[in-house]
């Protein structure tokens, strides 16, 4: 069983190009913002059903509709198996980073923690979700 320390997320200092950065652990509105960006990946299925019904017979073009018409009223939310896979994906862990950066430096852009993960190693980004995550090890995957 993990210890209450293991648990809780932490603040963290990283060293990276000789500068020493500050990341805060994620907040239930950054988990808010993760999730928005996660459904914002996902796309349109009306847009997805308009260009299937060019191309589908009358039957299918009913299953189609029928489907988009289901996915757009349904509640859509993210998963803990979507989150799982996200963050773990190099662009979640980047948006995970830069979440965790901003409060400290919100001078630093998505764009520039992207950047700013270029220069450590890939261990060092497991250390990083370890820490910060306030996940008992097991629980998500360490981005890789």
């Amino acid at each position: 069983m993990a210890s209450p320390e293991e648990v809780m997320a932490t603040e963290q200092t990283q060293e990276i190009g000789g500068k020493t950065y500050t990341l805060k652990p994620l907040s239930n509105a950054d988990f808010g913002l993760i999730s928005r960006e996660i459904k914002s990946e996902r796309g349109n299925p009306a847009a997805v059903a308009a260009d299937l019904v060019k191309i589908a017979t009358p039957e299918e073009r009913e299953r189609i509709l029928d489907r988009a018409y289901e996915d757009s009223i349904r509640a859509r939310h993210v998963t803990a198996r979507e989150l799982d896979e996200w963050v773990s994906s190099l662009p979640g862990f980047i948006f995970c980073f830069w979440l965790m950066l901003r409060p400290a430096h919100p001078e630093v852009t998505r764009e520039g923690a992207g950047k700013l993960l270029e220069q450590l190693g890939e261990d060092e980004w497991a250390k990083i979700w370890d820490k910060t995550s306030g996940l008992p090890e097991g629980n998500l995957p360490s981005p890789a």
